[in-house]
């Protein structure tokens, strides 16, 4: 009698990937994004293996995929192409979200916030060079800038939009509308945009000091100066004093004594007939000025006194 034979059968098992796509400015679902397939780590031409479309949840099912490495290319009307580099591998699931970016205008400038669960509701606020506060409660200046999201139940993204850029110092800060826990623990983070090309990042990791305020930069054109400090406040006050007879006069929006930080103010001093202006003095004294113009920088609580001498 013949010896029987075992014969051990071999099942590959492929990849499965399950993806969805999001808006990057609102965690929005995507419907109809084009989702093609491509062997290798960022290969963006040649031969597309597969092409999937996006439900009306922005969610995606590849199937089949043999072990290896591959590139997601995702595109839509009205966003930019982006591409993402999966590994697949033998008998595994792969669930993964990918986000898209709304094309904007080249001039305009758009800052993405997001965060952990730890804190419930953080805030954006945007102070204009006319010290108007763009936040969940003034959502559009009418004019340069508006808030394009909030979000008052953890994570983000909060997203905000310099549309029209004027010019001056714009202040941006992030708020701690819940107080507790510490904004520290939120582990919130900043993506800025000026068009559609990304120019920076920020952290809360990387700041120091307490408060409720995280003050994280201010933009003067094309300039970004990174300030990354928490503090009480996003404002500082001035406290103009005359001694002799004249008037100080403040160039500026501002209708109280506080101005946000990094904002300039230019003070004029203007004497009564039979006065003359003779020089500026600071807090402590000392003399910092005699044009009859002077122009400050926010960047601490100032007092600034005006002397005039009689004629």
């Amino acid at each position: 009698m013949d010896k029987s034979k075992t014969v051990k059968a071999v099942f590959v098992q492929d990849t499965i990937i399950n993806g969805k796509v999001t808006d990057e400015t609102n965690d929005h679902p995507i419907e109809s994004v084009t989702v093609n397939v491509r062997s290798g780590n960022d290969v963006h031409e040649g031969k597309i293996l597969e092409t999937i479309t996006t439900d009306a949840n922005g969610k995606y099912t590849i199937n089949n995929l043999s072990a290896g490495n591959y590139t997601l290319q995702l595109s839509a009307p009205g966003y930019n192409t982006r591409y993402y580099n999966v590994i697949a591998t033998t008998g595994q699931t792969i669930e993964t979200k990918s986000e898209l970016l709304p094309v904007i205008n080249d001039d305009s400038i758009r800052s993405i916030l997001t965060w952990n669960d730890s804190v419930s509701d953080l805030d954006t606020h945007l102070v204009t060079p006319k010290q108007v506060e763009v936040k969940y409660s003034n959502e559009d200046d009418g004019e340069s800038a508006k808030l394009n999201q909030d979000v008052t139940d953890g994570n983000g993204p909060e997203t905000i939009t310099i549309y029209n850029q004027q010019p001056g110092s714009y202040l941006y800060s992030i708020y701690n509308y819940s107080g507790s826990p510490e904004i520290k623990t939120s582990n919130a983070g900043i993506k800025v945009y000026r068009g559609n090309t990304l120019i920076n990042t920020f952290n809360i990791s990387d700041a120091e000091g307490t408060g409720r305020y995280w003050n994280v930069f201010s933009i003067d054109g094309d300039t970004i100066t990174s300030i990354n400090s928490i503090a009480d406040s996003n404002k500082y006050s001035l406290t103009t004093e005359v001694e002799g007879q004249g008037t100080v006069n403040e160039n500026s929006y501002v209708q109280s004594n506080e101005y946000t930080i990094g904002s300039t103010v230019t003070l004029t001093a203007a004497p009564d007939t039979g006065w003359h202006f003779d020089h500026w003095e600071d807090a402590s004294g000392e003399q910092i000025g005699t044009d009859s113009t002077l122009s400050l920088t926010m960047d601490s609580d100032k007092t600034v006194k005006a002397v005039f001498l009689e004629d």
